[in-house]
């Protein structure tokens, strides 16, 4: 059975959901100096793989992750490239990354 993760565009920021929708993660548009503050709706703290995957992408590079509490985290990313491009392809990669560290 093929799974997809569903990816919504929204005014000024995109939301990417797991195929089960268990696991949200809603991706601003990027500042100017190409900073992403991504909002997670799930623990990071349990997920360290997960972030570690995402920092291995060729352009971005993850400055902190913080946990708020069991349902809430933030991704703090800088893009190593034009920030545009960044949030781009990392629509592109992150539904793959979330399927194979959070599925």
């Amino acid at each position: 059975m093929e799974t997809k993760q569903t990816i919504k565009l929204q005014r000024g920021f995109a939301c990417i959901a797991s195929p089960d929708e268990r696991y949200r993660i809603w991706i601003p548009r990027p500042t100017p100096t190409g900073i992403l503050v991504c909002t997670c709706g799930f623990a990071l703290s349990g997920h360290m793989d997960f972030v570690d995957a995402v920092d291995r992408l060729f352009y971005v590079r993850v400055d902190r992750a913080q946990t708020i509490d069991d349902d809430l985290s933030n991704l703090y990313l800088t893009c190593l490239q034009a920030p545009m491009g960044c949030m781009e392809q990392l629509l592109v990669d992150l539904p793959d990354i979330m399927e194979e560290h959070l599925g």
